[in-house]
């Protein structure tokens, strides 16, 4: 990933237009889930025997989810991020030995409620997105592969890791990451090609049955706990006198990218300040200035663990430009969405973007170095 060149005071590109659009159908989602369900069982009496007494609410809860995502990929005008959100819809059902032809039927069935229930003006704009993601779970059926490929450095040791996490031995994991720290592995490749893999295949395993909910919270508790381990341990630059916050937006729960991303900028010699998941757009803004409204750092980190986030940071980026002290402040973003979507940084209105915590601080330097 080559750095941004881009000025500071980039504003979101998302049209206001889609942006209206996406509201709209925000607030009848949950109508919209009631509809699309209830086609769907007309069309194929079958699924109430098939699914049982919860069956039709399970559907409303998967119809909710897409049409969630179809909003967000609605509003930043990125088709592939609503087929994205269907390929991982697939591979659950895949997974668990449910015929995909229930999901296209679902899509489908959303098709027809949108193309009759909305106005046309915005069915216009959705529909394309719908058909976009039934030609694509149509034609490609596969699994998605493992997180850890033998191609991948380091790979053996990042499935020794995760399969002591798996056996509940948690000071086996840990010891696993402290000797190879103290065979010279740096706290980079230990986050980049150990730790990273070994969480997102987890992640992987929980949403195709082969991992439990409590496996994948064991996981991220346990590894939270080491990784704070290690940071006691990890040795720092000289100061380089440049400050970074680091946060993930509201909703956003996902924080261990982030909490890598603030590790790496502490051992390079940032001062960091790292304000974790979940964080309301107005507090990010108020703690990029101090009591008098100066800028106090000279970058924000923000990650996006879902595309359900990425409206929410659009709209940080845009708060941002609007106050007077944290309008030029440049703002570095991640996630899986912006690694899905390559162009998407550009669309929230951000400075750059990095698809790992290492690329993240060259990116950084660059954008920094510009404003020293």
């Amino acid at each position: 990933m080559n750095p941004s060149t881009m000025t500071a005071r980039n504003t979101s590109a998302m049209k206001l237009e889609d942006r209206q659009h996406a509201e709209a159908i925000d607030a009848i989602a949950r109508a919209i889930a009631e509809w699309t369900v209830e086609r769907q069982y007309e069309v194929d009496p079958s699924l109430e025997r098939r699914y049982g007494r919860d069956g039709r609410h399970l559907w409303r809860a998967e119809v909710r989810s897409l049409v969630q995502h179809l909003a967000e990929a609605i509003a930043a005008d990125r088709c592939d991020l609503f087929v994205h959100q269907a390929r991982w819809s697939l591979a659950g059902f895949l997974s668990r030995d449910v015929t995909p032809d229930d999901l296209s039927l679902c899509l489908r069935s959303l098709h027809e409620v949108l193309e009759s229930e909305l106005p046309k003006g915005i069915a216009a704009r959705a529909l394309p997105f719908i058909d976009k993601a039934i030609a694509n779970i149509g034609a490609n059926r596969d699994l998605p592969p493992s997180a850890i490929s033998s191609a991948m450095p380091n790979a053996s040791l990042a499935r020794l890791y995760l399969l002591h996490l798996l056996q509940r031995d948690q000071q086996s994991a840990a010891n696993t990451i402290f000797e190879a720290h103290r065979e010279g592995k740096s706290l980079a490749e230990i986050y980049e090609t150990v730790i990273g893999p070994a969480l997102r295949e987890v992640g992987r395993m929980w949403h195709l049955q082969e991992a439990s909910v409590a496996d994948e919270h064991y996981c991220t508790a346990a590894t939270q706990m080491i990784m704070s381990q290690l940071r006691a341990r990890m040795t720092k630059k000289p100061p380089i006198g440049k400050r970074l916050l680091a946060a993930s937006v509201g909703g956003d729960l996902h924080d261990i990218g982030l909490r890598m991303v603030s590790d790496l900028f502490e051992a390079d010699g940032w001062d960091t300040e790292y304000l974790g998941a979940n964080m309301p757009i107005e507090e990010i803004v108020a703690s990029l200035v101090d009591e008098d409204g100066h800028p106090i750092f000279d970058l924000l980190a923000v990650s996006a663990g879902t595309t359900l986030s990425v409206r929410g940071v659009a709209a940080l980026i845009d708060l941002m430009r609007g106050h007077p002290g944290a309008s030029n402040v440049p703002v570095l973003v991640g996630g899986g969405p912006f690694a899905a979507i390559p162009d998407l940084w550009k669309v929230v209105g951000a400075d750059g973007y990095a698809t790992n915590a290492v690329s993240a601080l060259a990116t950084a330097r660059s954008l920094v170095g510009a404003r020293v």
